[in-house]
């Protein structure tokens, strides 16, 4: 277990205690934004992952087993919170922190853009007739972990990051939607501009190098190069969702802008996801090279950036004919998708 301790000046007057539960470090960026409501709290952190910074937080700790949260339980356990503030109801190390950690208060926010599908099994009151048996058992003996859509029943408020009419807990007690990650934006939770990521193994591909043969090393001069010119890129076009590729790390989501919403893993697909958003407002996609593309609705503009200048422009036009092909298979008159040049 790693432990990382900051020591503020000690104030007069005892401060209120907030304990948060952030699954891993690249939902940092949303827990921030909503750790503004709680700039006069004492704050401790359990992750499931390093988090090697944040703002006003205390204590720090990294767990990533079993036991090692069981310890931690144990080490907390005579500490008297105000506030519980956690996204993940569907993460067993949660579970075990909202049953034997001791709070006075259970505070939510979103965990991502599932928080607009109210039939996902994520808000469901009872517990599924498959999968879930473990969980039916555990309760039966120890009352926890609850069915996950009574988590949301529980908390006294739910910070939301999306608009209340399209929101699954709509009918929440205590639905409370958060401003915009910048200042003065007026459409601040309106999302028109999506990035679709690109797998962690961006610079190689079945063994093939795509840089002209040019060896990349991971964590090498070149890499952490073109790294941060795929970021500055992206910083660029600052679209308001970021999808990340199921098998993405977290090395370039780390160096997005705040305001940029990152979503890591929809259940239902990000296909889906990007086809529901394009009903409540028409959206942008930007794309490296994705096969979720063939899946969008014909309506949805497609914009072609080669992120990491990983493709000769040959191989990169022939994957964009094959598309814009389709494309006009199901619209005669489509006019072909859009290509930013670098």
């Amino acid at each position: 277990m790693k432990i990382n301790v900051k020591h503020p000046e000690q104030s007069l007057q005892a401060k209120k205690k907030l304990l948060v539960f952030m699954q891993a470090s690249y939902y940092q960026k949303k827990t921030d934004r909503v750790l503004e409501r709680f700039n006069d709290y004492e704050i401790t952190i359990i992750s499931r992952s390093r988090v090697d910074s944040t703002r006003n937080v205390e204590s720090i700790y990294s767990v990533k087993s079993i036991f090692q949260i069981i310890i931690l339980i144990l080490k907390l356990r005579k500490t008297r919170f105000d506030v519980l503030l956690a996204a993940h109801v569907d993460d067993f190390f949660f579970h075990l922190i909202h049953k034997f950690t001791n709070f006075r208060e259970f505070i939510t926010f979103d965990e991502g853009l599932r928080s607009l599908y109210p039939d996902n099994h994520y808000f469901s009151k009872n517990f599924a007739d498959s999968g879930q048996r473990k969980h039916k058992l555990l309760n039966f003996l120890f009352s926890f972990p609850l069915p996950y859509g009574r988590y949301f029943d529980e908390s006294s408020t739910h910070y939301a990051f999306f608009d209340k009419k399209l929101h699954a807990l709509k009918d929440h007690k205590n639905l409370i939607l958060l401003e915009s990650f910048i200042e003065g934006d007026k459409d601040k939770n309106k999302i028109e501009k999506i990035y679709i990521g690109t797998s962690s193994l961006w610079y190689t591909s079945k063994g093939i190098n795509f840089f002209d043969q040019k060896l990349i090393v991971k964590g090498g001069s070149l890499y952490n190069q073109k790294l941060l010119e795929a970021a500055k890129r992206i910083n660029d076009l600052n679209p308001d969702l970021y999808l990340m590729h199921p098998r993405e790390g977290n090395e370039l989501v780390g160096l997005l802008n705040k305001n940029i919403i990152i979503n890591k893993g929809c259940l239902q697909g990000n296909e889906n996801l990007i086809n529901a958003l394009n009903n409540s407002n028409k959206v942008k996609v930007y794309t490296e090279r994705s096969g979720i593309i063939f899946d969008l609705d014909p309506d949805i503009d497609i914009i072609f950036i080669n992120t990491f200048d990983r493709f000769n422009d040959n191989y990169y036009q022939e994957f964009i004919d094959t598309f814009d092909t389709f494309r006009k298979q199901q619209n005669p008159k489509y006019k072909g998708s859009k290509k930013i040049s670098y």
